[in-house]
């Protein structure tokens, strides 16, 4: 007996609904309870085929077709795709690449110039240049530099040794250090009286040089008392005295006596004071002629002026601790010279020292040769035996001629 055809679709159809459910399943199959529809979620494609179930609506009830349209929820399932673009995010991970920008930590590197600094261990040095040797004043840095270097034996009223190295002028004696010191205690020095100058503790340190380009000075004085009024006399001149008065212009052209005083701060009328240190070069001269003509007064003889110790000479000063330094360059035009002596050149030099205290004001000199049998002089003179002598600062005669080493 054949089945009829309407039949025979509902059982082929029936064969793809209830029990378990298997990949086999023929997409969008149309059930009695619609449950189909749930087949096309299995992958959001599959629903798609499930809106070929909606031509499913001829058969089976209107209300098979609608399960169809549940079908299309399994397009949301193409949503779940979209997902897909999250694994995108993972690209965005690769942005930890950027992490590799830590590499730029290795520009730490650079902290290595900080060895560079370790350069300046070699300031470290300068340390011991400034030698604790100068402990006697525990002042100025540069002050006990000096004492740690300073090098006795110098005897500037015999020779005059060579300079070495090049001078800064800064009133530090850092290039002296071979140079000898001639050491003048000034109640040892000479005096314009001849008697013994009074006991008191100064003491200067002069060390003297000569090089092609000049004379070159330093001097240490060891003054409990610093203040104005003490003062350092460097006489010196780049040939051998000869007249007695040195002008400056015709007469002993390049001899000087050089002041170097140090200043002070006081109080007048209820004002402060402050009077810097200087260096000053003073000349003596013989005015014999009437200046200017016709004659409107008469020759004055002795004549004494100065002017500020200025350039191409140099000069530099400085407190220390127990007293005070002065540092000269003088080049030898200043000294009347065109071009460097030879060695072996005798030249004209001295030095005197004045100290000023509450008490006393003590001076004297290195030396104070007498003046030639039958000389006479119109300055400061004083008899002591058969010689006399002269003031230095006024009469050149009365210093020493060293020699040029």
């Amino acid at each position: 007996m054949k089945t009829p055809t309407r039949l025979l679709v509902a059982l082929m159809l029936a064969a793809g609904c209830g029990g378990a459910k298997t990949s086999k399943q023929v997409a969008g199959a149309l059930c009695a309870d619609g449950s189909a529809g749930s087949s096309g979620s299995g992958g959001g494609s599959a629903g798609t085929s499930g809106t070929t179930g909606t031509a499913g609506t001829t058969n089976v009830g209107g209300s098979g077709g609608p399960t169809g349209g549940a079908g299309t929820t399994g397009s949301a399932g193409t949503t779940g795709g979209a997902g897909t673009t999250g694994s995108a995010g993972r690209g965005g991970s690769g942005g930890t690449t950027g992490a590799a920008g830590t590499t730029g930590t290795a520009g730490t590197t650079g902290t290595a110039g900080a060895t560079g600094s370790a350069g300046t261990s070699g300031t470290a040095g300068t340390t011991g240049a400034a030698g604790t040797t100068g402990a006697a004043g525990t002042t100025g840095t540069g002050g006990t530099g000096g004492a740690a270097c300073l090098k006795t034996g110098g005897a500037l009223c015999t020779t005059v040794p060579r300079f070495a190295g090049t001078q800064i002028v800064d009133g530090r004696d850092d290039e002296f250090c071979d140079v000898p010191a001639t050491v003048l205690a000034i109640k040892d020095g000479a005096t314009l009286d001849g008697n013994k100058p009074p006991p008191i503790p100064d003491v200067i340190k002069a060390r003297v040089a000569w090089d092609a380009l000049g004379i070159h000075a330093h001097f240490h004085v060891d003054d409990p008392e610093v203040m104005q009024g003490d003062a350092i006399e460097f006489d010196i001149g780049g040939q051998f005295p000869l007249a007695g008065f040195f002008d400056g212009v015709k007469t002993d052209v390049g001899l000087m006596s050089i002041g170097l005083a140090v200043g002070g701060a006081y109080t007048t009328h209820g004002l402060p004071i402050t009077v810097p240190a200087v260096a000053s070069m003073s000349f003596q001269g013989n005015e014999n002629t009437c200046v200017p003509m016709p004659c409107t007064s008469p020759p004055r003889g002795l004549v004494s002026f100065g002017q500020p110790l200025v350039a191409p000479a140099k000069w530099a000063h400085r407190l220390v601790a127990g007293g005070y330094e002065f540092e000269v360059f003088l080049p030898w035009i200043v000294l009347g010279r065109s071009t460097a002596p030879s060695p072996g050149t005798a030249i004209a030099a001295d030095v005197g020292v004045t100290s000023a205290s509450t008490r006393l004001t003590a001076r004297s000199w290195l030396a104070i040769n007498p003046l030639p049998n039958g000389s006479s002089s119109p300055c400061q003179t004083t008899r002591i035996g058969n010689a006399v002598i002269a003031d230095p600062s006024c009469d050149d005669r009365s210093w020493c001629a060293p020699a040029l080493e």
